[in-house]
């Protein structure tokens, strides 16, 4: 058991440790390149609030684009918090809505609108989720270059510590009705399909009102450095 459990706290560190480099490495590469820089960043998804949105819904916006999931132990938590403190700092000195920030989802199967606003609910008001079907999501994916792919997470117990009230909740659940073994093997295997992390590149991408690219920054950077980018615009 508690080779398992170290197995799988290995196996997040080593995602975060890619996620770092990979963004660092990717960062540099766009950034040092002297051609014009672009990304289309259209798409027509649902925002947390169960909204029809598109890049027209934000129009004429400084956007700070970030891909994560609600499940994410560590990267997606601190990479929304950076936002939310450049969020705060903005509100104290400017126009916040000039701005716009927006968290894209690489897990729609779980990342409901509802789930999206119950995480942001958690940081900023000010910051938009965005979901959808997997496919209106894989082309916003693929025209960011962000790289998804799931990994299971075989022990339950370790698994609870990325999202330990779903965990909580499920065992609860179990309990009040454990003389019914249909409904636990339900459980079960409902637990079984949504026990897997998603391992995807992290990055900022900032644009301007005009949706030009501007830079990209890596998972790592802290909110001065996007306050800096954002204040070049």
């Amino acid at each position: 058991m508690s080779s398992k459990r170290n197995i799988n706290i290995f196996l997040v560190s080593l995602i975060l440790i890619f996620a770092i480099i990979l963004g660092w490495s990717f960062a540099n590469l766009f950034n040092n390149n002297d051609s014009d820089q672009y990304i289309d960043n259209s798409f027509n998804l649902i925002n947390h609030n169960g909204e029809e949105v598109s890049i027209k819904s934000y129009l004429n916006k400084n956007k700070v684009f970030f891909f994560g999931f609600t499940h994410c132990p560590d990267v997606c938590p601190m990479g929304v918090s950076i936002l939310s403190n450049v969020i705060d700092y903005i509100e104290e000195r400017a126009d916040i809505d000039e701005y716009k920030f927006i968290f894209v989802t690489v897990d729609p199967d779980r990342d409901t609108p509802h789930r999206l606003n119950e995480f942001l609910s958690n940081f900023n008001e000010k910051i938009v989720g965005l979901t959808g079907e997997h496919q209106s999501l894989k082309p916003v994916w693929e025209n960011f270059f962000v790289h998804v792919k799931s990994n299971m997470i075989t022990e339950q117990n370790s698994y609870s510590e990325l999202d330990n009230s779903k965990i909580q909740s499920s065992h609860e659940d179990h309990d009040s009705h454990s003389s019914h073994s249909d409904h636990e093997a339900n459980n079960d295997e409902e637990d079984s399909n949504n026990n897997y992390i998603i391992q995807h590149s992290a990055f900022y991408f900032i644009f301007d009102r005009k949706d030009n690219l501007k830079t990209i920054l890596p998972y790592g950077s802290s909110s001065e450095e996007i306050l800096v980018e954002l204040s070049n615009l």
